[in-house]
């Protein structure tokens, strides 16, 4: 999904905003919470170190503390030493009542009644209201929920007396004297949950800060009366925090999104703006790129004093060389598509400068593969009559690629058939075609070839190998390969003398030229085709005819490269020296034969005109189907065979059985009775017209039918 410069820097602003908000709320709530509680402690503990120095030092201290003392002394001496007093309370309640009954008159009586108490009694009561106002200064100066002092029994480890700063009746409070905070203390300090600090012990629990002060007789700082209990509820800290931080929230969010909204402003006039225009402009002029408008340089109109301007500069300047580059790139494309047209007519002026890619006549059966790796190549082969019975045949590889090893190589290719044609020798013929390709050689191409003459009297060939890859020829059924010497190349040393070789061709031979585009063709893993690939496909196409063995070793080929672009033209030539005869043998009493005898000599003799070959259809049509029809013998012999000498192609068919003379068979198909019918029936004289002579001899057992038929 795209998403616009303007929404990634508002993007980025509220987040920088969101983090900063954060954070600020983060620290701020922390440290407001840390100032409370440092405040408060601060305070209490000020306060509680005034005190402690008050009780054990100031005269006014020590009457509260010998008030304390007393009223220990008296509430113990009554627990423990008063007869009524029973050893222990069945429950809370009647302990409760117990110090009710005993002290509620202390602070009841009011007036004149206070008259009818002791200067003891008095003196405690004044002692227990300065105590009084004295907690409930240290709540005030403390800001703290509950100021108190706490009694109680070392011997019994409980709490049996509370002063509370709000009241004077706390003493007899169910709610301070058995659920105060302060009834715990003795135990917690007991357990040692409460954190001791020096003499002060704090304990934070149930949202309360209780921190607690010893308070001992200054001439025995071992013995402990009680303890001053200033009680904080850290709540109230907590809920101001969190006030404060929603505050901090409220007026952090209205900034920041001001500040975004500012920043978005600033951002659009100062950056996304100019960018726009020239994202926009740059959008219009690539898509001119593929219209057929003229191009013409986008100008986004961006004057502010910035990189963006400079970048827009620098815009328009690649505008204007991508105007210019694409002018000479249609130039470029319009001579490629020129030179192309050309190369096109050069390689199809080269192809139908070579002989035909199949030629067959009554001497040799010629086949041929070419494939240029650019447009236009430097192989080239031909093949030509130097006169009845000699037949040339070359194939060459020009150094080099493209269009200058293709003039070479019509050069070179005139050069060589011109000096053979003018009954030189080949050693000659070959001697002047390279001190020729020498002249005028700035380029200092040469060709590899390999010049053969094929004597068809002989059976042999005559052969100059000038440094090209050394063929291998077909016969019996074996692959051979002509491993004689390799002369120097044409057209690197003049007056080199070239010496000639020959080898054996004889009738049904077959002999395969290539060049170095087979072999060294290479694969995806850059390993070459090879003599040994070209070995095997030779040896598995042995039988097939020329046709099918060239297009076999071209199908190996590809599936060979796969699809590896070809770096070097690949030529093949196949010639076959004809044998003039054929043999066929049928052992089987089949119709089929007539098909397979008809196919196999269109295949065999296929230089011989369709005039002849339909004539010779009909003859085997007929005379097979004779021979499959009537033939008398349990195991059908069937032999065929064809000659061609001296303008004459003879055919015979030898059979088994009994005697069967086809000149004298009636035939069963016919229908009406001519004049004209020779003896034998209407096929036999179909068969008499379109041959020359007949013959039919009973020889050894065999039936043997002989004709001739005149060839051109």
């Amino acid at each position: 999904m795209k998403v616009s410069i303007r929404v990634k820097i508002i993007a980025l602003g509220a987040i920088l905003s969101i983090l900063v908000t954060g954070f600020a709320l983060l620290f701020g709530g922390v440290a407001n919470y840390n100032i409370g509680h440092t405040t408060v402690d601060d305070v209490a503990e000020s306060w509680l170190e005034n005190i402690d120095y008050t009780f054990r030092n100031d005269d006014y201290g020590k009457e509260i503390l010998q008030c304390a003392k007393a009223t220990r002394d008296y509430v113990l001496n009554i627990y423990i030493d008063d007869p009524d007093n029973p050893e222990t309370f069945e429950n809370t309640t009647e302990e409760k009542d117990y110090f009710k009954n005993k002290y509620k008159w202390c602070f009841n009586i009011t007036g004149l009644g206070m008259y009818l108490m002791s200067e003891e009694e008095r003196e405690f009561r004044s002692t227990y209201q300065d105590l009084v106002y004295l907690l409930k200064d240290a709540r005030i100066a403390t800001d703290a929920n509950r100021a108190s002092f706490i009694i109680f029994d070392e011997i019994r480890d409980r709490m049996i007396y509370v002063a509370e700063d709000t009241s004077y009746f706390s003493i007899f409070n169910e709610e301070y004297t058995y659920h105060h905070p302060g009834s715990y203390v003795t135990s917690m300090i007991e357990e040692e949950v409460i954190k001791e600090n020096g003499d002060v012990y704090v304990l934070e629990m149930n949202g309360l800060i209780t921190k607690c002060i010893p308070v001992g007789v200054p001439l025995n700082p071992d013995f402990t009366i009680g303890y001053i209990v200033i009680e904080y509820d850290y709540t109230t800290i907590d809920n101001q925090s969190m006030r404060m931080i929603q505050l901090e929230l409220i007026t952090l969010s209205i900034t920041s999104v001001a500040l975004i909204v500012m920043f978005a402003v600033a951002s659009h006039l100062v950056f996304t703006k100019n960018i726009v225009k020239l994202s926009d402009s740059s959008s219009r002029f690539a898509a001119s790129l593929t219209s057929d408008n003229t191009l013409v340089v986008e100008d986004p109109n961006i004057h502010s004093r910035d990189e963006i301007h400079d970048l827009s500069e620098s815009f328009m300047s690649l505008e204007k060389a991508i105007i210019d580059y694409v002018a000479l790139i249609k130039q470029e494309a319009q001579e490629k598509e020129r030179i192309n047209a050309e190369l096109s007519i050069a390689s199809k002026i080269q192809l139908e400068a070579l002989p035909p890619s199949t030629f067959e006549d009554k001497n040799v059966s010629i086949n041929s593969f070419i494939k240029p790796a650019k447009e236009v190549g430097g192989d080239f082969y031909d093949y030509f009559y130097l006169d009845e019975k000699r037949i040339a045949v070359l194939i060459c590889d020009v150094s080099g690629k493209s269009v200058p090893a293709a003039l070479f190589m019509m050069r070179g290719k005139e050069l060589i058939k011109a000096n053979l044609v003018n009954n030189h020798t080949l050693e000659k013929a070959v001697f002047n075609a390279n001190n020729d390709l020498i002249k005028n050689n700035s380029e200092n191409l040469f060709i590899t070839a390999f010049v053969g003459i094929i004597d068809i009297a002989e059976n042999k060939i005559t052969y100059i190998n000038a440094g090209h890859e050394k063929p291998y020829i077909l016969h019996n059924g074996k692959v051979i390969k002509i491993d004689g010497e390799s002369n120097f190349v044409l057209g690197g040393v003049e007056d080199f003398e070239y010496k000639s070789e020959s080898h054996p061709f004889n009738k049904g031979d077959r002999i395969f030229l290539f060049t170095d585009g087979l072999n060294e063709s290479i694969d995806d893993k850059n390993e070459e085709f090879g003599y040994q690939r070209i070995e095997e496909s030779l040896n598995s196409s042995i039988n097939e005819p020329s046709v099918v063995l060239i297009d076999n070793m071209n199908t190996a080929l590809t599936n060979y490269v796969k699809g590896v672009e070809a770096f070097d033209d690949v030529t093949m030539l196949l010639v076959e020296l004809r044998s003039d005869e054929l043999h066929l043998q049928y052992r089987e009493k089949d119709p089929n034969v007539i098909t397979d005898a008809c196919d196999k000599f269109e295949e065999k003799f296929a230089f011989l005109n369709q005039v002849c070959k339909s004539e010779v259809g009909i003859i085997l049509d007929e005379m097979l189907n004779n021979y499959v029809s009537y033939i008398e013998a349990e195991q059908v012999e069937i032999d065929v065979d064809f000659f061609i000498k001296d303008s004459y192609l003879t055919i015979r068919f030898t059979t088994n059985g009994a005697a069967f003379d086809p000149l004298q068979k009636e035939d069963k198909y016919l229908e009406e009775y001519s004049e004209d019918m020779v003896e034998g029936g209407l096929g036999i004289s179909i068969v008499k017209n379109l041959s020359d002579t007949v013959n039919y001899e009973f020889v050894n057992g065999k039936n043997v039918f002989t004709l001739t038929k005149k060839i051109d």
